[in-house]
């Protein structure tokens, strides 16, 4: 094998394991972490693609990219399903990472408080709330004692958070106790592990 040959397999091995332990990562985002041309990460990209090693998915304006196979999957079963890949999705951007996290521990919380807590005005939370319900990560309830938001699947927010650990965790630094309580905390850690194994 020749020195460019080398080179190309090594890049694109770099682009894949990337994509492998931080899925839902687009274009630039992965040639950032890497330091590489984005001409060169998306070439590689597509071949990538075309081998059925990752796959791309449009949301929100751009294409993120998923390993065509979940971690630890036997062949080709327990693929991310389509919701995983969402919220996935929606986990590498800050505020929806942020809300995410802040639900998780309240479990269900009127606007005003989430506004509140995470510091930010009613209508850039009503924003991401609205993507968030149209993508069935967050239920809104608007009459009884209840109103407010709530994760429309606790459980497997939990496990994702935990499996991947969305970088860059800077971006949720007023969080970081609220992180450490919900991976340690022996009734939540107990409920993924035995959904998914132990997390890394």
């Amino acid at each position: 094998m020749t020195v460019p040959e080398l080179l190309e397999l090594e890049t694109r091995r770099a682009i894949y394991n990337l994509v492998f332990t931080q899925p839902g990562l687009h274009l630039r985002e992965i040639q950032r972490q890497l330091g590489m041309h984005v001409n060169l990460v998306e070439y590689h990209l597509h071949q990538l693609i075309t081998n059925e090693l990752v796959v791309s998915v449009h949301q929100d304006g751009y294409n993120r990219f998923f390993p065509a196979q979940a971690p630890g999957a036997d062949k080709q079963v327990d693929r991310l399903t389509s919701q995983e890949k969402r919220v996935l999705g929606m986990m590498r951007q800050p505020m929806p990472l942020r809300i995410m996290v802040y639900l998780l521990a309240t479990n269900n919380a009127p606007h005003k408080d989430v506004c509140e807590h995470l510091g930010c005005a009613p209508s850039t939370l009503t924003y991401h709330m609205k993507k968030m319900v149209r993508g069935q990560i967050v239920v809104q309830t608007t009459a009884g004692e209840g109103k407010g938001y709530h994760l429309s699947d606790r459980r497997s927010v939990a496990r994702l958070l935990m499996l991947y650990r969305p970088a860059p965790f800077d971006q949720v630094d007023a969080f970081s106790e609220l992180w450490l309580d919900l991976t340690t905390e022996p009734a939540e850690l107990q409920t993924v592990v035995n959904a998914s194994g132990t997390p890394d």
